[in-house]
């Protein structure tokens, strides 16, 4: 029969970790924030440069607009955007949302007017 207590113990702590760490991933999937950067403008091209999901600098040339990206991170998270315009004339205005929420507008006029916003999301 003892035997039969010591299963029983070791399922039930079993448990106990499995439940506490399905509720670690949980609260760590909550306290994600979706971050959203938008390009747009009357430029008809731009080159645009971002901090990614995963903290590193991705570049691309020659985009039309309108051009978003989004993606889930962790906080803090340092979200950069930036855009270039490329074309003789027009202007380029880039915005950062967390969660839905418009948090920073930049916008600029000219051949290679750049538009940019650097932020640090709590």
């Amino acid at each position: 029969m003892s035997w039969w207590k010591g299963l029983v113990k070791l399922i039930g702590w079993g448990m106990v970790c499995l439940a506490v760490m399905g509720c670690s991933e949980l609260i760590h999937v909550l306290t994600q924030k979706e971050i959203k950067y938008e390009v747009t403008g009357t430029s008809y091209l731009v080159s645009i440069t971002i901090l990614n999901a995963y903290g590193d600098s991705e570049k691309f040339s020659s985009i039309p607009l309108p051009w978003r990206d989004s993606f889930f991170v962790a906080t803090p998270y340092s979200a950069y955007v930036s855009a270039q315009n490329k074309a003789i004339f027009g202007d380029v205005a880039v915005k950062l949302y967390v969660n839905g929420k418009e948090i920073r507008a930049v916008t600029n006029s000219g051949y290679d007017a750049i538009s940019t916003i650097a932020e640090t999301i709590e």
